[in-house]
């Protein structure tokens, strides 16, 4: 019994020594499950001066790489090194045979593994079912053998970078003791890990993974409720003519500048336009309205280039959350600019009017005058009425007479019609966008039902012709009868 310790302990021994360096051991000599029949060759990019990988993109048989620390500085601790790559690939140079040298240098044994990566092209593997599996195992194997490869089976750690900080902490949380009457002795070892690569950094990289996950998830969903004749409208928004060099979205991007007829027009055709395409018909459910912005925010953060390398699904699902908020932001904003607009349009008319108003005052102050004086002559008793007129056309001439009374007039007209005048001027600027305006869905908040009325008027009556006479305005803006019995009849 003693010889045969002894004969095995040689042997164990030995093996530790000899085992060459960066040495491969499959996980499952005869297959790993949920990779039975695989025969397909794994893919791999050879390195320029080393015989290791420098990464894979296809694995199919999981396994482990040894790296045993020089006898003179191991210390029995062992680590089991899980490389990222984002489960698409194994960057197992840089996070992998890089990280086992460093470990090696500090008297710890690395163990490099190499996981099934669950989003490669054309993978049938999951992270939570054949990841695990690969990680668990490699513990196990670790642990088994420790006494081979003189490691303490109580100070097996692992550590992971990137999507291998996922694989972390998968194992640190779904471990078991093992299975004490398994055939295989593999399977008897406790496949915990004794310690861990930075459990907050490693469950912030779990979470943040999650996230996506929850993230990806909800595209899908968003994707699944837009009307499938809308995607070929939303791909074409990505597109930038040759004839410019700006795609339509980024036009929908546009904050609005200063209220002017043009820029209020343009609007008014963007809003229009995405309700013709139908925007207005997309109803999203299962999606919180502060998650439809923050996609949308995400739309206008990001360039078409970026925005066509997406999956269908999730750039299908950003830009609709962007149309749907955007058919929202454009109406407002071509209501501000509006209000803006006829603001300033009210205030250039004011001013306008006040300028003339003070113009023809001066006027009308030199023929009242000139009126006076002439009424004093007229009505002056000394004289017979006949030498009183010739005495008023001596002083004063019968041109300077009939310009008083002009002034005179000219200042009532003003007065009067003034305001309305300086208004219609402008009509013409107001009438580029208008009739388009007041075809949008407009609501009264409580209190302002009367406003909503009175627009439903605008609405109704015809346009005023740029020909009418001032006096017509006047009296179209003053006959509360007219208005009242149109009012009354719309609300009913």
């Amino acid at each position: 019994m003693i010889a045969k310790l002894i004969l095995s302990v040689v042997l164990v021994s030995g093996y530790a020594l000899a085992i060459e360096r960066g040495a491969e051991i499959r996980l499952w000599p005869n297959g790993a499950p949920g990779s039975e029949g695989e025969t397909a060759a794994e893919v791999f990019e050879s390195a320029a001066n080393s015989k290791l990988p420098k990464r894979f993109t296809v694995v199919h048989y999981p396994s482990i790489y040894v790296f045993l620390a020089a006898k003179e500085k191991a210390n029995g601790m062992a680590v089991v090194v899980a490389p990222g790559g984002g489960h698409s690939q194994l960057v197992i140079d840089k996070e992998g045979w890089e990280i086992a040298e460093w470990l090696n240098r500090n008297g710890i044994a690395a163990f490099v593994l190499k996981y099934r990566l669950a989003r490669a092209a054309g993978s049938h593997y999951t992270v939570e079912r054949d990841a695990l599996a690969d990680a668990a195992r490699a513990v196990r194997t670790v642990r088994s053998r420790a006494a081979e490869w003189g490691v303490d089976p109580a100070r097996i750690g692992f550590m992971g970078f990137s999507a291998g900080g996922e694989v972390t902490a998968l194992i640190e949380t779904r471990f078991d003791a093992g299975n004490a009457g398994a055939a295989d002795p593999v399977e008897r070892a406790s496949s915990r890990p004794d310690f861990g690569r930075g459990g907050a950094v490693v469950f912030a990289r779990l979470l943040a993974t999650q996230c996506r996950r929850a993230q990806r998830g909800l595209y899908a969903v968003l994707a699944q409720q837009v009307p499938a004749a809308l995607l070929p409208e939303m791909d074409a928004l990505l597109e930038v003519p040759e004839s410019s060099n700006r795609s339509h979205l980024f036009r929908l991007k546009d904050y609005p500048p200063e209220g002017k007829p043009d820029t209020i027009a343009v609007f008014l055709e963007n809003y229009t336009w995405l309700k013709q395409i139908g925007t207005a018909e997309i109803r999203f459910r299962g999606c919180h309205p502060a998650l439809i912005r923050q996609f949308a925010w995400s739309v206008r953060r990001n360039d078409v280039w970026h925005l066509r390398e997406y999956p269908d699904e999730k750039r299908h699902a950003l830009l609709a959350c962007f149309l749907v908020e955007a058919l929202k932001t454009i109406l407002d904003h071509a209501i501000e600019m509006n209000d803006q607009y006829l603001i300033g349009m009210c205030r250039r008319s004011e001013h306008a009017f006040e300028s003339d108003l003070i113009e023809a005052r001066k006027r009308a102050r030199r023929g009242n005058e000139q009126v006076l004086a002439a009424m004093e002559i007229l009505l002056d008793s000394s004289r017979p009425r006949s030498e009183a007129l010739d005495r008023l056309f001596q002083e004063i001439p019968v041109e300077d007479l009939q310009q008083a009374v002009t002034d005179c007039r000219a200042l009532r007209h003003v007065e009067l019609f003034g305001y309305a005048e300086a208004l219609e001027s402008r009509l013409s600027h107001l009438n580029r966008y208008q009739p388009q305006f007041f075809e949008l869905p407009f609501e009264a908040q409580r209190g302002s039902e009367l406003m909503l009325v009175a627009l439903n008027v605008a609405q109704a009556s015809p346009p005023i012709p740029q020909t009418r006479p001032p006096s017509a305005i006047l009296g179209h803006l003053t006959t509360p009868s007219h208005c009242q019995n149109r009012m009354i009849h719309k609300h009913e």
